[in-house]
């Protein structure tokens, strides 16, 4: 009986190896350093040698099966197992297990392992008199040829060039799905952001900003380049932008800097997203057993839809990005440059029930002329209550790792409907809400250079400067912005231009491209835009930056990423 659980301890660790070797390769960038994939391979190692050694109790303590077929039952099982989820993920996402394509892949799957458990049975029968011993010796055998195969393709930490000494450290803060009418800093009338609000205390506050694209992905590839969709070439999520664009996180990285990033939403992976290059250590682990077997997240999202398995497998909690990233503070040196991107606005909204149910029974309160205590508006704001209550503690680590000297940057990547013009989430308007966001920076010094802050200012031109100038430049935006949304994911062409008006007021020209429409909106006196008006002459200024409405051709979606943005709501 040893013996076979020897056995079955060797198939365990020869899958873990095999299948942790092809996770190595295929994610490289998940990876921050040589020590962190033998960590993972030493993981792998331990969680499938203890099913080896489970199974192989069972199968020789019960089955009383010899140690050989032990050994091949185990190789076979996890041939089957890595080949089944490699080909649900990639080729069959979503599809039933009865479908089909499902049966007839599984059955070429099952003939394989097969095969290969055959082919391993025979191999172990030479090694049946040795016992455990000669199991151990394989074992360690290919732990060490496949540990010394995976060590060139892990990600290494690049050398830093030497720093400028005064260099300060600095934090990007990016909200997902973050209005900047429902911060209480922004003049909202229930206390949603208490930390928020003292950052723009001890700082400045930027009264109006807005974003070229309410989708995550696209807008910060524009908050990191400076450009707007069009010219980095991403315009919708699922798409990566291209190596060949730059950001102000290579130049950062170019300067010494240590770059730090941890991302709580599935767009933002480095394989979704492209935002990688320059960082030193990209956190995109959402859940303990991702960080265990990335295949998992996968597969629970193609199964069991993140409500069966536990942890969050589609977005990492505020909670658990914070304390990441804190880790990460205290251990790196500096310069650093941290970018934290915190998800928990995302629809759904699942703030705890005791902060909800206070929300719920605000009734005095009220937004857009509703309600605040309906739905959906109390869950938003007890989720933004959440997110603020351990960006907190971020805020003041940071203070405290930096000595106060660090730079402090937050602002949002879009905001959300809520039902205002009849859109709960995000992505298919152009209203206020989609494209208004907070920004706010922990310098007191922010608007002197660069004057009156126009109510239009785009940050997303603006930021790449103030970060890639590590001292004060003083640069900021255009008095008007351009905002899109992109076919394919269930909506239409709209470009909306915001702008001051040939008579000097604030307005707004939307284009519809798909049915030829356009109307205005006169954000002085219907700052909600409730009334539509015909645009005349005045509007002509706007009208000049409108464009054509015609940009290159996108990428598609490859058919998993679809299904996986779908989970979220992204596509329709």
């Amino acid at each position: 009986m040893f013996a076979g659980v020897g056995a079955g301890i060797a198939a365990g660790l020869v899958s873990a190896l095999g299948d942790g070797l092809a996770i190595l390769l295929e994610n490289p960038r998940s990876f921050a350093s040589l020590a962190s994939g033998m960590r993972f391979l030493a993981t792998a190692g331990l969680l499938q040698g203890m099913a080896g050694a489970l199974g192989g109790l069972l199968l020789a303590g019960v089955l009383r099966l010899r140690p050989s077929r032990v050994f091949g039952c185990g190789v076979g099982f996890a041939i089957f197992a890595a080949l089944g989820v490699r080909a649900h993920v990639r080729f069959l996402f979503g599809e039933p297990l009865l479908a089909p394509a499902s049966l007839a892949a599984n059955a070429g799957i099952a003939l394989v392992a097969i095969l290969g458990g055959v082919l391993a049975t025979r191999i172990g029968r030479r090694l049946d008199e040795g016992g455990l011993v000669p199991f151990a010796a394989l074992s360690a055998a290919t732990a060490i040829s496949l540990a010394f195969l995976a060590s060139d393709r892990v990600a290494r930490e690049p050398a830093r060039a030497p720093a400028d000494p005064g260099a300060p450290d600095l934090l990007l803060v990016t909200l997902d799905t973050t209005r900047a009418d429902h911060l209480s800093g922004y003049g909202y009338p229930r206390g949603t952001t208490p930390a928020i609000d003292r950052l723009a205390r001890r700082g400045t506050t930027f009264p109006v900003a807005h974003v070229p694209v309410p989708l995550t992905n696209p807008s910060h590839c524009s908050l990191f380049t400076g450009l707007e969709p069009d010219e980095h070439g991403v315009r919708n999520n699922g798409t990566a932008l291209p190596d060949t664009i730059p950001t102000f996180v290579r130049d950062l990285a170019a300067a010494g800097y240590a770059c730090g990033a941890f991302v709580s939403g599935i767009p933002l992976k480095h394989g979704l997203s492209g935002l990688a290059p320059g960082f030193t250590h990209y956190d995109d682990v959402f859940s303990p057993l991702e960080r265990a077997h990335p295949m998992t997240t996968s597969l629970a999202v193609v199964r069991v839809a993140n409500r069966v398995l536990p942890g969050d497998l589609i977005e990492r909690r505020a909670r658990d990005t914070c304390r990441a990233a804190i880790a990460w503070l205290e251990e790196t040196s500096g310069p650093r440059f941290l970018w934290v991107h915190l998800f928990d606005p995302h629809s759904p909204y699942d703030a705890p029930a005791w902060r909800r149910d206070r929300y719920a029974r605000d009734a005095a309160m009220t937004a857009e002329g509703r309600a605040a205590n309906d739905w959906p508006i109390a869950d938003y704001d007890a989720e933004l209550r959440e997110t603020d209550r351990w960006l907190d503690v971020l805020l003041r680590t940071f203070e405290r790792e930096t000595a106060g000297r660090g730079v402090v940057w937050l602002t949002a990547d879009h905001g959300e409907g809520l039902e205002q013009h009849g859109e709960l989430t995000h992505g298919t308007q152009l209203f206020e809400e989609d494209l208004r966001v907070p920004l706010i920076t922990s310098r007191r010094d922010a608007r002197e250079g660069a004057g009156e802050i126009a109510r239009g200012s785009v940050f997303s031109t603006a930021l790449p400067e103030l970060m890639r100038e590590t001292d004060w430049v003083g640069v900021f935006g255009t008095d008007v912005v351009r905002a899109n949304t992109y076919p394919p994911e269930g909506r239409g062409r709209l470009t909306a231009v915001i702008g001051r008006l040939a008579d000097g007021r604030w307005g707004k020209l939307w284009i519809d491209r798909v049915h030829g429409e356009e109307r205005g909106y006169d954000l002085d006196s219907d700052p909600s835009e409730r009334r539509p008006v015909t645009p005349d002459a005045t509007f002509e200024p706007l009208r000049a930056f409108a464009g054509d409405g015609e940009p290159e051709a996108g990428h598609e979606l490859d058919p998993e990423t679809e299904r996986r943005l779908r989970s979220l709501g992204y596509t329709h």
